[in-house]
């Protein structure tokens, strides 16, 4: 949804601003509605374009990640590790010295994670509540 107008333009209406807001959220938030807000058709159409250029983008693949992008094998293998709860670059070194890939990694028991230095029981118990337990709904 696009609201286009100026606050000067919805005054001319004898709407008041938080009229206004309470159908915005209303909208947004109950109905689960984007709402866009342009100042006049113009905006209206450079905001339709911009949004049918995304739209594109993902239909086609999905929006790229911004950012660090390493290369190679090993620096991937990493990279994914390290993103982990408590798992640095030296103990993600050392999960990928012990079981080689990340899929071995992800499957190992927790006794098997602990004989790696520097695993301790907390960092084992939240790397499995990553891996395994579902996300809280959106509320």
């Amino acid at each position: 949804m696009i609201l286009e107008g100026t606050s000067k333009d919805i005054a001319e209406y004898g709407v008041s601003r938080e009229a206004v807001q309470g159908a915005m959220i209303t909208i947004s938030i109950t109905y689960g509605i984007p709402i866009l807000r342009a100042k006049d058709g113009d905006e209206t159409a450079r905001l339709m374009i911009m949004t049918a250029r995304q739209a594109v983008r993902i239909a086609s693949g999905g929006i790229q990640r911004h950012g660090y992008h390493p290369k190679g094998k090993k620096a991937r293998q990493l990279f994914i590790l390290q993103g982990l709860p408590g798992i640095g670059r030296k103990r993600a070194e050392l999960l990928i010295e012990k079981f080689g890939t990340i899929e071995a990694v992800v499957n190992a028991k927790s006794e098997d994670l602990a004989s790696v230095y520097g695993m301790g029981d907390k960092t084992i118990e939240d790397i499995k509540n990553v891996l395994h337990e579902g996300t809280i709904p959106y509320l």
